[in-house]
């Protein structure tokens, strides 16, 4: 048999390829990275595995597109048809092109008139590789694309421990530990956005895995929009991953000449845990998909939405800026209820026009206002929906995404338009646009309330286009505003990927502020994206979520997590709560600019209810760890904590930094020695391998640890 060899190293890992009489290759190795090399011959040989019995005749391998026509009886990687005919295909690589961190395989299947490329993108720095597919129809005839994977996957058995997230409305992002055994795990994500059901990713380990060690794999899918996510285990080979868009019927049909590609699928791969995968991901987004501007020092927000709701008005909202500024916010947003009709969450959405009834003079004395104290302004929009009760819905019923004999399945008493179609483009284009111009608006907080259905337009499924037409109104509008920030926001972190970060860069991860119920939502958006571009706010006393009551420096430590901001009234604030809150906001200020290269650190929880995760700079110079406790611990002690990511030879200085280090010390007769005097020097080995004693934590306080190379001799 005649086999060709391919391989693709990054820094940390290698990929290793085979294509054996001229199928499509097939991943033989991707994990850390080898020093020794292989021939095409030796590849074939480790390949071969033996042909049972009671099974096909020949060998099966999981290639790039798995195909039924060469005896794989899982998921094919291309399914579709022609009216019914070329409904199976057999590819025959035609060519490969090799680049220092690139591999392009074309292959082509003239029988069905077809065209297949696989792209891999290695990027050496991060260790995280790309992969996507693309599908050119070669003949006159139609051809109807029912699903198109990315590059599929092969794992190998023993990773069987399975951590994907979960959620709803409120509580984002929740880790779901499943073990892997035969048959097949799947998840089909069809409401038109990343959602808050499911993640597009997921990371898998072995028994011993944990976030500091073991083998582990992550993969992600950037797309925002519908999905499908699987792994497989068939009898006759190990296991496989596999991911792709989830087309409608008939969405996807390619004539002569067309071509359709897949969504970006990211994969990354460890032996040092689950912490170093997200590190992984981190420094790919940091460096390859997030927006410039993220690189920039992120300024405090101030948001207006849990302040004062639909109850607003220019002096009351002069009122909050002044407040906020006060207390340390560099950016103010306005959130929703600005513009024409809007009383309440019933009407108005789609009549993007400053609503006179609430502001006579328009938005320019408020955004003057904003300016005079310094700060940045930003604005609310929901481009992507109308309610029925508005000017633009009574003018234009026909620009709503639907499937017209059938009547519209409303939610939240608003419905999904349909950007697909260019009048409406340009109309929402020029509205939008036409603001940040005049107002010089810095930041827009971009919502998106509610899932699609009957996703069509003129009659025919436009799920897809709907998806690419929000890409490109964020595109456009970057383009025509270079300076214009966005934020991705959908009910909270309902639309988080990869896809859309490349037009925003920074996530409202969710509506629910509650610091409580922020560990878990924020420990689980931590495995795949940055710790700067996570809209983490400081709320009320009192969650509006939750009905939870925490302190104001529990609330205040969650918070700094991410980029810090305020959702309270700042106007309610006493002398007290008011340098509470300038406390931690100092803290932020000064600590900000190196926590955007920071390594994140997520350590194992501790007994069942204490939480913690660290931020270690590029130079391992200083970091930041926060511990939270969810609930009481079952020893009377919480026991020591062992920090990470440090310079063992290195001498640290570490200090708590909480404004109510004395409240906790009433919780037990005493604090921890070092505690007391709130200053330890110790080596990088010690701190990492020995640790600290963390104070009696009872539920919902939380800790936060400055931890600094110093030069002060120990032991003098």
């Amino acid at each position: 048999m005649s086999s060709h060899y391919y391989r693709l190293d990054s820094a940390e890992s290698t990929l290793l390829l085979i294509s054996i009489e001229q199928a499509i290759p097939t991943v033989i190795y991707y994990g850390s990275r080898l020093n020794s090399e292989l021939d095409a011959a030796t590849a074939e040989t480790l390949v071969s595995d033996s042909i049972p019995n009671a099974m096909l005749d020949s060998r099966v391998n999981i290639s790039l597109l798995p195909e039924n026509s060469r005896g794989f009886f899982g998921e094919a990687g291309l399914q579709g048809h022609r009216d019914g005919s070329n409904f199976t295909h057999r590819f025959e690589l035609t060519e490969a092109l090799r680049e220092t961190d690139k591999l392009v395989f074309t292959a082509t299947d003239d029988t069905a008139g077809l065209q297949i490329t696989t792209t891999i993108n290695c990027d050496s720095d991060s260790n995280v590789f790309s992969w996507t597919h693309s599908l050119v129809n070669l003949v006159d005839s139609h051809y109807t694309v029912n699903a198109l994977s990315c590059p599929s996957i092969p794992t190998s058995l023993d990773m069987d421990q399975l951590i994907t997230l979960h959620g709803r409305w409120g509580k984002e992002f929740q880790q779901q530990k499943t073990e892997l055994a035969a048959g097949r795990f799947q998840i089909n994500n069809r409401r038109g956005r990343t959602s808050h059901e499911y993640f597009p990713g997921l990371f898998l380990g072995q028994d011993s895995t944990n976030e500091l060690s073991g083998k582990a794999f992550a993969a992600h899918l950037g797309w925002s929009g519908n999905y499908c996510m699987m792994i497989e285990s068939l009898s006759e080979c190990e296991r496989y991953f596999q991911c792709g868009e989830l087309l409608l019927p008939g969405e996807m049909i390619l004539a002569k000449g067309q071509e359709y590609t897949t969504p970006t699928l990211y994969t990354t791969t460890s032996n040092n845990g689950f912490s170093t995968l997200s590190q992984q991901l981190h420094q790919f987004a940091r460096n390859n998909i997030l927006p410039t501007w993220t690189r920039s020092t992120r300024p405090v927000h101030s948001n207006s939405w849990e302040a004062m709701y639909f109850d607003l008005n220019t002096d009351s909202l002069k009122e909050l800026v002044d407040a906020a500024h006060a207390t340390g916010a560099e950016r103010f947003v306005l959130d929703d209820g600005w513009f024409m009709g809007r009383r309440n969450d019933q009407a108005g959405l789609g009549d993007w026009q400053v609503d006179p009834a609430v502001f006579p003079d328009g938005l320019g004395p408020l955004v003057e206002h904003v300016r005079s104290k310094g700060m940045q302004f930003g604005l609310w929009f929901e481009p992507e929906m109308v309610n029925p009760d508005s000017a633009l819905f009574r003018e234009h019923p026909e620009w709503v995404l639907q499937y017209q004999p059938y009547p519209l399945v409303p939610g939240r008493y608003q419905e999904v338009l349909d950007l697909s179609q260019p009048a409406l483009f340009e109309y929402l284009f020029t509205a939008m646009s036409s603001l940040v111009a005049k107002h010089k608006i810095d930041y827009i907080k971009w919502d998106m309330n509610r899932d699609t259905l009957n996703a069509g337009s003129n009659l025919h499924p436009s799920q897809h286009k709907q998806v690419t037409a929000v890409y490109a109104l964020m595109s456009a509008l970057n383009e025509a505003h270079p300076s214009l920030e966005i934020e991705s926001c959908a009910s909270g972190g309902g639309r988080a990927d990869f896809g859309v970060l490349q037009h925003t860069g920074r996530v409202w991860t969710s509506d629910n502020i509650d610091p409580i119920e922020r560990i878990s939502i924020q420990r689980g958006f931590s495995m795949f994206f940055p710790p700067e571009i996570m809209g983490a706010h400081i709320g009320s006393g009192t969650a509006h979520l939750t009905g939870r009551q925490t302190s104001l420096d529990t609330r205040a430590i969650v918070a700094l997590q991410g980029q810090t901001g305020f959702e309270f009234d700042s106007r309610l604030l006493n002398n007290t709560q008011r340098k509470v809150v300038k406390h931690y906001t100092d803290i932020y200020k000064a600590n900000r600019d190196w926590q955007s290269s920071a390594k994140l650190w997520r350590l194992p929880s501790k007994q069942d209810c204490l939480h913690t995760q660290g931020l270690v700079s590029e130079d391992q110079s200083k970091s930041l760890w926060t511990v939270t406790s969810d609930g009481s611990h079952l020893h009377a002690s919480a026991g020591r904590l062992k920090l990470h990511g440090l310079i063992p030879d290195a001498n640290y200085t570490i200090t708590c930094l909480n404004n109510n280090l004395s409240e906790l010390a009433g919780f037990a007769r005493a604090l921890p020695e070092w505690l007391i005097e709130n200053n330890l020097t110790l080596t990088g080995e010690l701190l990492m391998q020995m640790g600290i004693l963390l104070p009696y934590m009872p539920p919902q306080t939380a800790l936060l640890l400055n931890c600094q190379k110093s030069s002060t001799k120990i032991y003098e």
